[in-house]
């Protein structure tokens, strides 16, 4: 299933992304993947949430997949794609996302393929999922105040979510 994801995000990004421009969002692309290997990093030994990889490949190959693969080029969709106008018209391209998102999500956690731990559960993806896009549009808008707003976010999730602080340092 991750494959089939990873080939149907490609191909969205192929038909759909702003290919011509992709430098205009390269640092928002590396943004969401650095934000990926951060997480792995930080919670490899206390993960809060962890797909199961296919049969036919293990973790670490498919969340290189995700991280270098599926979250630039869904950066590239998103930012390539982002509506001018009102914030009706923006605020139903950000649901629109993650409902998408969410939906894989719940896809994979009826048929048992990610697991959750530290209490967090899917209303924590709903909420994680809304400031992850912000954050992606924040990003690429005000670099700086994007990453402090996602620093922000990791040290708030590390805290409340009680991660041991071995986790840090091993």
């Amino acid at each position: 299933m991750h494959v089939l994801i990873a080939i149907l995000t490609v191909i969205a990004a192929w038909l759909w992304g702003d290919w011509r421009n992709w430098l205009r969002y390269y640092p928002t692309m590396q943004f969401m993947a650095l934000g990926n290997l951060t997480y792995n990093f930080i919670c490899s030994n206390n993960f809060l949430w962890r797909f199961i990889p296919d049969s036919f490949s293990n973790y670490t190959i498919m969340e290189l997949t995700y991280t270098f693969i599926v979250f630039p080029a869904s950066a590239l969709l998103f930012l390539s794609n982002y509506p001018d106008g009102t914030f009706h018209k923006k605020a139903i391209y950000y649901i629109k996302w993650i409902l998408a998102y969410i939906t894989v999500e719940y896809f994979f956690l009826i048929k048992n393929g990610i697991i959750y731990q530290h209490g967090w559960n899917i209303w924590w993806s709903i909420a994680f999922l809304i400031i992850m896009f912000i954050l992606i549009r924040l990003h690429h808008t005000k670099p700086l105040l994007g990453y402090l707003c996602a620093a922000i976010l990791g040290f708030f999730i590390t805290f409340y979510f009680d991660l041991p602080a071995r986790s840090l340092l091993n």
